[in-house]
């Protein structure tokens, strides 16, 4: 159930988001995910880059929030 709205929430597929969190693991090197029929869960490295990565994507958010409302000028 959790993974059907993640997927909704991002507009994509279960299988784009599988082949997309695939990639970025051969593109690591390290697993992010440990798979089973069952269930998800973050592997040690995926904790480790998801605490790392936390506060970047917190502050993309706003900066998101904040320009999304403001009106700029185009030069």
């Amino acid at each position: 159930m959790k993974r059907v709205r993640t997927t909704a929430a991002l507009g994509t597929s279960k299988s784009n988001l599988s082949l997309t969190i695939r990639r970025q693991e051969a593109s690591l090197g390290y697993r992010l995910l440990q798979r089973t029929s069952r269930s998800v869960a973050p592997t040690e490295a995926g904790e480790t880059l998801l605490s790392t990565l936390s506060p970047v994507l917190e502050t993309i958010g706003s900066t998101r929030a904040f320009a999304s409302g403001r009106s700029w000028s185009r030069t």
